[in-house]
């Protein structure tokens, strides 16, 4: 066999090991980087709401098992830390409740005193005007941190017009004259699913903006 007739079949052998040695290499390092793939995606679907979620670990000892690892020990600090932030948040928005509501009650009875003198009561009137909005920002991050606290509550099927009227006895209580005339039309259905809690701060912040930016309440 001469080299010249030799030439084709060492190209073709040639291409053929190339291709063969690709091929394997490409799954072998695909088999290797499998691993790696499953723990990024396993990290993109972690959040504030389920940062209980761990990364599951094998006994084989490898740099992907160590950091795994050190990453569950990275996810159970935060999620502690995050759970003492928003116990903290709840128990001190319901600290604040008491003395807010008391202050709340006396400038009432001061105002109806100043009023049976005869004496004015604007400036009673819009520090209970500050209060009260003060009052409803700590319920705000009240129910916020019930929110975080219940992660498995964070969906729920809920009535819009059920989460409206429960938004308006809280918006009466701060302002008694808030008027609101509802017209349900052409509705299939009234139920949405989201969360109840945040739904009902939506409503209260459009009622609110309602009263305090329209001429006639």
């Amino acid at each position: 066999l001469s080299l010249h007739d030799a030439l084709p079949i060492l190209i073709i052998t040639y291409i053929i090991f190339t291709i063969v040695c690709w091929v394997i290499t490409y799954f072998l390092v695909a088999r290797l980087l499998t691993p790696i793939h499953v723990f990024l995606n396993k990290i993109k679907g972690i959040n504030e709401n389920n940062l209980d979620t761990r990364i599951a670990v094998k006994d084989q000892k490898d740099e992907i098992d160590l950091l795994a690892n050190e990453f569950n020990q990275m996810l159970e600090r935060i999620d502690v830390s995050y759970k003492k932030q928003k116990e903290f948040t709840a128990n001190a928005s319901h600290e604040f409740r008491t003395p807010i509501a008391r202050i709340s009650v006396q400038l009432e009875n001061k105002i109806i005193a100043a009023k049976l003198e005869g004496t004015t009561t604007k400036f009673y009137e819009s520090l209970l005007e500050e209060i009260n909005q003060l009052s409803e920002l700590i319920s705000s991050l009240l129910l916020l941190s019930k929110l975080d606290l219940e992660t498995n509550k964070y969906l729920e099927e809920c009535r819009v017009d059920e989460l409206i009227f429960e938004a308006l006895e809280n918006i009466n209580k701060v302002y008694p004259d808030f008027k609101l005339d509802l017209d349900i039309l052409n509705v299939e259905t009234l139920d949405v699913r989201g969360n109840k809690s945040l739904l009902i701060i939506a409503f209260n912040n459009l009622f609110k903006n309602a009263y305090l930016y329209s001429e006639n309440k």
